[in-house]
């Protein structure tokens, strides 16, 4: 182990000797997340729609913040609806938001005099009408033509300090719909704009007016196909075009800082010049920018130093390809390689070291993003946590704990499903594979996993219980087929299945393993078993809606005797279970549909059975459409009903805790009803230490969290990580940049960096003598903890500067520290790293080159090509790194 290695494992032995002295009153259990996603979510896509970097306070202290609006709900882990801001930290939600129509936010734009503008379709008139447009002013929103209704597919802020809006508009004393308009507060302007085509976007033209670009070849009755210029008076055309795969022409626009403008479209010549899919225009004539090949172009954005980035289906510049590429006055640079997904719709420039990316989209190259990425020295960064394993379902496994089946995402385009089990870090992955959904999960006598299939109707011809012999899994026993619903490890080490199967070609109900063979256990009909336990005295009773033979109706319950089934509810209840669980006093808690038949009950769909007649849990509770999925007990013994629901919450299905006397919801989950999708506890699993994890839709019943798919309530809810720094490589008078987040919903949590094991300064030499100026070294965290980066900054890096770096979190629970991000900082002038700058430094610089090595990317953009010959000259010629 190297001396970097050793002081971080020091370090990390000092923190937990600390964990004693931390606790107090204060680690007390809460709702956690189980992981911490960052990106946008929301209805499938979900996509971020619009982008761009706004100076909230104009010349006042804050620096340019992004700003986003799209179809989501939650950013990070903060819920909003539509737009969100990012401070450079973590996602905000717009204080106040504005509030669209139905879905959201199409279009926002930062105009010339610093408004921020927001496009789409907004409430008005008490909600009976929509205006299309907003403009913040201070702390609220106002539209900027009160009179204007409709709706907007595209702003753009002209040269002329006006602002133009595509979409679809009713204009005061207008008679028809405009679909172009100059927004003015006292009325706005309709722009005769009557096409044989779509217009698809909008931009300021060079020196006032408007362009305008689309599917159409004549606007007005002029001849401008697919791309025109309004003057304020009439259109003219811009130029013809040639090529492409269908009719050319223009479908993406962008204005520059110069004033000019760019165009990407269906076309190899435009306007006499030959330009492959995009070209410059200065006002005068159209140019090419450099060589690179475009094919379909979604998003274009340009940074106020000239920098201009694009997004693209595919992207060609040499010998490289990609998705997004950057042009930097000189030359191209693939920036992103592959994206997933859909596509990029959304590009933010903020300069030549930074851009913005949003979308539809899970990752960026090797980065897990969802639908936002920010490109900042030299990489990807993601916007918050980085989850890779994503929870679907969860399982208590005797002997395993809380596992979970889920998604795993280990690069790009490569994704599967695994198995991982629940430890003090969160998510642990099994090395086991999952082709199927399992319905259950037991480790059987001899200490193999089973695993119960979840089938279609269609699809029975499958083994029921499949165990995993350690790289695949085989069938249990080759008889039995169908569809399980349910498995349980009796208490003499056999296995019981219940379902819709086949047993050697005849109908089964239920079926046990004695380990060498499955056997068929009586005769039961009706619906799918849905539910089993075993008694103290090894009874077995199973639930749903079951038909006995001789019974004269259907029942909830039926128990095994060994010989036949009999009904247990007969009299007493009646319905259909969904959920049971034996308690520590040997009591069954039954849940389900079920209503009392006998007059000394008097509470609804759940009760307690003794082995001999039924008693209330007080008055029961409320069931919904879903019913109850599933009854555990936590570590103290009480039950947990998931499924339950409160009176008239909408049709939120919750979780709830019987404290032996009366319900109550566990640490305060209340489920919130959603406007469009439903909300529900799918699944829940308890593991060893006391941690409850649930699964479901949308679970929003942790205001602090936003709604999620997968929620953990921890008993002692220590720091985890939710994202490690990563590797960096930068050149010398660089900045070093490395970010982590830490768990949501943690109170009193401090953070330090370390650089080979020690602790870092704030300062001049903070992280090493002879290193850079340190920010961000160490601080508290003021409040719960959210989804914010915490970011260590050395400003103008040197070489003394490399090596390990590692964050620790603290609270009265714990203290976890990082994996180790390596840092390298090369010094290219001294490029054989011999202490001197001198002609030994070209031989062994061109030698690299020649061999394509990765050393001679000097200007760390992937690609060692002539650029590096030249930024590594500028650097050898001037002395220095």
């Amino acid at each position: 182990m190297n001396a970097h290695k050793s002081m971080s494992c020091l370090a990390a032995l000092v923190c937990l000797l600390a964990l004693p002295l931390l606790a107090h009153a204060q680690c007390e259990p809460r709702w956690v997340p189980d992981s911490t996603p960052g990106g946008v979510a929301g209805e499938f896509p979900a996509p971020i729609l619009s982008a761009v970097f706004h100076d909230p306070d104009g010349p006042g202290p804050r620096d340019l913040e992004l700003y986003v609006a799209g179809r989501f709900v939650r950013a990070g882990g903060t819920a909003v609806n539509s737009c969100a801001r990012w401070d450079g930290v973590s996602w905000k939600a717009l204080n106040p938001p504005p509030e669209p129509y139905g879905t959201s936010v199409e279009q926002l734009i930062s105009t010339r005099d610093g408004r921020l503008v927001a496009g789409g379709a907004f409430t008005a008139n008490a909600g009976y009408e929509l205006t299309p447009v907003g403009v913040q002013v201070l702390d609220h929103w106002e539209p900027i033509d009160p009179q204007l209704r409709g709706t907007v597919r595209a702003l753009c802020d002209g040269v002329d300090a006006n602002v133009y809006a595509l979409g679809s508009f009713q204009v005061p004393q207008q008679e028809g719909t405009a679909q172009l308009i100059r927004l003015d507060p006292r009325g706005s302007v309709p722009i005769p704009s009557a096409t044989d085509g779509r217009i698809e976007s909008i931009a300021a033209a060079p020196g006032g007016g408007l362009v305008a670009c689309g599917s159409f070849t004549t606007i007005e009755g002029v001849s401008a196909p697919g791309l025109a210029q309004w003057d304020g008076a009439n259109w003219s055309s811009l130029g013809s075009m040639e090529g492409g795969w269908s009719q050319p022409q223009v479908t993406r626009l962008a204005n520059m800082p110069d004033g000019s403008l760019v165009a990407a479209g269906l076309f190899t010549r435009i306007g006499g010049t030959q330009a492959n899919s995009l070209a410059q225009w200065d006002g005068a004539a159209w140019h090419a920018l450099g060589d690179a090949f475009f094919q379909y172009v979604t998003a274009m954005s340009a940074a106020d130093d000239g920098t201009l980035y694009v997004a693209a289906l595919f992207i060609q510049s040499g010998d490289r390809t990609g998705t997004v590429a950057r042009w930097d006055g000189r030359h191209w640079s693939i920036i992103a390689a592959e994206v997933d997904s859909i596509y990029v719709y959304a590009v933010a420039a903020r300069d030549q070291q930074s851009a913005f990316v949003g979308g539809s989209f899970e990752i960026i190259d090797a980065t897990m993003s969802r639908g936002a990425a920010m490109w900042e020295h030299h990489r990807w960064n993601s916007m918050g946590g980085d989850a890779r394993f994503v929870a679907d379902a969860v399982f208590s496994v005797p002997g395993l704990g809380a596992t979970a089946l889920g998604t795993f995402v280990s690069s790009f385009n490569d994704q599967s499903y695994q198995l991982a089990q629940w430890s003090s870090d969160g998510w642990k992955l099994l090395d086991i594979g999952m082709s199927f959904w399992p319905r259950s999960l037991v480790i059987d006598s001899r200490g193999a996993l089973l695993a119960a299939a979840e089938t279609s109707w269609w699809n029975s011809d499958v083994s029921v219980v499949r165990r995993w012999d350690g790289s695949m899994w085989v069938p249990v026993g080759t008889n039995l087929l169908g569809r399980c619903t349910q498995m349980l490890l009796l208490a003499d080490g056999r296995v019981v299945v219940a379902g819709d199967m086949v047993l050697d070609s005849i109908a089964c109900k239920v079926a046990v393993w004695d380990g060498a063979s499955w056997q068929r256990m009586g005769e039961i009909d009706g619906t799918s078993i849905i539910a089993m336990a075993q008694m103290p005295d090894g009874t077995l009773v199973v639930g749903g809606s079951l038909r006995i033979p001789d019974a004269p109706s259907f029942t909830p319950l039926a128990a095994w005797t060994g010989e036949r089934w009999v009904d247990i509810a007969a009299d007493q209840i009646t319905g259909s279970c969904t959920a049971m669980a034996v308690l520590p006093d040997g009591t069954l808690m039954v849940a389900g549909d079920i209503s009392p038949l006998s007059p000394a009950l008097h509470g609804t769909n759940v009760f307690g059975w003794n082995g001999s007649g039924f008693h209330d849990f007080a008055l029961g509770l409320d069931n919904f459409w879903r019913g109850f999925s599933e009854i555990i007990l936590d570590i103290d013994g009480r039950p947990l009903v998931a499924g339950s629901r409160a009176p008239f919450d909408g049709g939120a299905l919750g979780l709830d805790r019987w404290n032996g006397t009366s319900w109550e919801s566990l640490g305060g989950y209340v489920p919130v009803a959603h406007p469009v999708v439903h909300s529900w506890v799918s699944s829940i699993a308890l593991h060893s230490n006391g941690d409850v994890l649930i699964t479901g839709g949308t679970l929003n019943g942790v205001a602090s969290l936003g709604p999620r798919s997968s929620l953990c309530y921890s008993r002692s809810p220590a720091p985890r990580m939710a994202q490690s720094p990563t590797d960096l490589t930068i050149n010398a008078d660089e900045h070093i940049v490395l970010r982590a987040a830490v768990l949501m919903n943690l109170d009193e949590v401090s953070y330090q960096w370390y650089r080979n094991g020690v602790a870092i300064n704030p300062g001049p030499g903070g992280a090493s003598e002879s290193g850079g100026i340190v920010s961000g070294a160490r601080g508290t965290v003021a409040g719960r903890t959210d989804d914010s980066l915490y970011t260590l900054r050395i400003t103008d890096a040197t070489p003394g500067d490399a090596g390990d770096y590692t964050i620790s979190f603290t609270n009265p629970c714990g203290t976890v520290l990082s994996p180790a991000a390596t840092v390298t900082v090369r010094c290219s002038g001294d490029f054989n790293s011999d202490g001197g700058i001198d002609g030994s430094d070209v031989d062994a610089f061109f030698a690299a080159w020649e061999e394509q090595a990765i050393e001679a990317d000097v200007d760390l953009d992937q690609t060692v090509d002539e650029i590096d010959v030249t930024e590594f000259f500028i650097r050898w010629s001037a002395g220095s790194c």
